[in-house]
């Protein structure tokens, strides 16, 4: 999927960098930085692969509060702009940190964080769990689990990030789902995702230009398209992605001869609507094959999950199979106007270096639980 990656990010951004003096004209520009990032991801990966297990889960708390440290730095910079110089503000969001050498979007590495702390505490709780009895010893459990997952996804909406928030509760319901057997918790993990469901139509209203692409898809799903000019401007990424992939048809235009990415989508091409470009170059056929990727993962790390004989060590599989296969599905849904399109990279082939580089971590972490099996 990296390499697939790579080869789609220099299809999709070279018209766009080609001619643009701030990228010195080069072509492979964007493809360049990907692969410096991929290979500081391939180095952390391998340290997260040779670290012993019980390390994250011990120091998983400690993870998690340097995470949330600059997520609180960024959330204050978000909402009383008091103009911090090492947070960078862009299109309206504010979700990057200044390292000097790159810009750091803190978010993509919370997920990881809060994946290792949420099992942790998960599998500290098991005697817990098992000594409870009553309906109120329960509730006090839920409400332990739910309100530090509510501190976390309140910092990231305040980057204006609604996607990402919805793919860490989706993802850490996930690891509560499977984590124990009780009916009142399976109950309970319902209950919260028909609420957060009502909490993100909610959001969706408060702020205008997501209400505009709301409203957008609607149109273009019962009409087929935007109803007017304007709507179509807002909804650039939805609309200019169902023509690029209609227009693929079946074995797609070839490498490179999408229309596509010189007219709407243009730097969107590389990030979050490469899986567009895909559709275009390669039709259905190479649409199939990166759907089949994330697909095989998915059941490998499923195998992984199930074979692991560490509580703590399944979990975290759990979760990071979760996070990869929510995040490709939403991506991939959005490009296809299955669901509102939000913004978020195709994992292992958009451009982005916080993106490649904590997902890197997490499948050297994954390799490492596969090595602790049933006997």
């Amino acid at each position: 999927m990296l390499t697939i990656g790579l080869l789609m990010i220099f299809s999709a951004s070279a018209p766009t960098v080609a001619n643009k003096v701030e990228y010195n004209s080069d072509a492979f520009f964007f493809v360049k930085r990907q692969l410096a990032w991929i290979f500081v991801g391939g180095i952390l990966s391998i340290f997260m692969f040779i670290f012993p297990l019980n390390f994250f889960k011990k120091n998983s708390f400690l993870f998690l509060s340097i995470g949330l440290f600059f997520l609180l730095i960024i959330a204050i910079e978000a909402v009383f702009k008091i103009n911090l110089p090492f947070v960078i503000e862009r299109n309206g969001a504010v979700r990057w940190i200044d390292v000097g050498v790159t810009e750091i979007q803190i978010v993509e590495f919370i997920k990881l964080a809060y994946i290792i702390y949420a099992s942790a505490w998960l599998t500290s709780i098991e005697k817990e769990i098992k000594k409870s009895s009553s309906t109120e010893d329960h509730v006090k459990i839920i409400l332990k689990f739910l309100i530090p997952l509510g501190i976390v996804s309140l910092l990231v909406l305040a980057q204006r990030d609604l996607d990402t928030t919805a793919i860490l509760v989706l993802t850490i319901f996930s690891i509560f789902f499977v984590a124990f057997n009780e009916k009142i918790y399976t109950l309970a993990i319902v209950s919260l995702l028909i609420l957060s469901f009502s909490v993100g139509l909610l959001a969706i209203q408060l702020e205008d230009y997501r209400a505009q692409r709301f409203q957008g898809y609607l149109e273009i799903i019962l009409n087929g398209e935007p109803s007017d000019e304007s709507a179509r401007d807002q909804n650039f990424q939805t609309w200019s992605g169902i023509i690029a992939i209609g227009s693929g048809g079946i074995f797609g235009k070839g490498y490179t001869e999408s229309r596509t990415k010189h007219g709407f989508l243009q730097e969107a091409a590389y990030t979050d609507s490469i899986f567009a470009v895909i559709g275009e170059e390669f039709g259905i056929f190479g649409s199939l094959i990166v759907i089949g990727c994330f697909l095989y993962l998915s059941k490998v790390g499923v195998d992984i999950a199930k074979n692991c004989s560490d509580k703590f060590g399944s979990l975290v599989a759990v979760g990071i199979t979760s996070w990869i296969s929510i995040q490709a599905y939403l991506n991939i849904a959005a490009n296809l106007s299955v669901i509102p399109f939000g913004g978020i990279p195709l994992p292992f082939l958009s451009y982005g270096g916080s993106s490649v580089i904590a997902l890197l971590m997490a499948t050297g972490l994954l390799l490492n639980i596969s090595r602790i099996r049933n006997i």
